[in-house]
């Protein structure tokens, strides 16, 4: 089974998705130049630690679980909710730094 990882310029891992089409659609959808690249999927990879830190900051922002320890399900989960967590700290955050003026 493959696996399509999205690379950014400086070659990071930016998400990980099960389908080319999805990995597609989020590289066109973004403001960035991303590359796909296709590899086998590795069993049991567990996920990293800064992409544990970033499922507790979407956990927190937007009030919902994520319910797997599977790297490449933690990476869809990330893909899928990380852009509107930002958004919604932002401007919490706004907001916050607004009322003290």
């Amino acid at each position: 089974m493959y696996i399509y990882r999205l690379l950014d310029s400086k070659k990071s891992v930016v998400a990980v998705f099960k389908h080319y089409k999805d990995a597609l659609q989020f590289a066109f959808e973004s403001d960035q130049d991303y590359t796909i690249q296709r590899f086998n999927k590795e069993p049991n990879r567990k996920p990293t630690q800064k992409m544990l830190r970033t499922v507790l900051f979407i956990e927190s922002v937007l009030d919902i679980k994520c319910e797997s320890d599977d790297f490449y399900e933690i990476s869809d989960f990330i893909a899928e909710y990380l852009d509107s967590a930002k958004i919604i700290w932002e401007e919490a955050m706004s907001s916050y730094d607004d009322s003290f003026d």
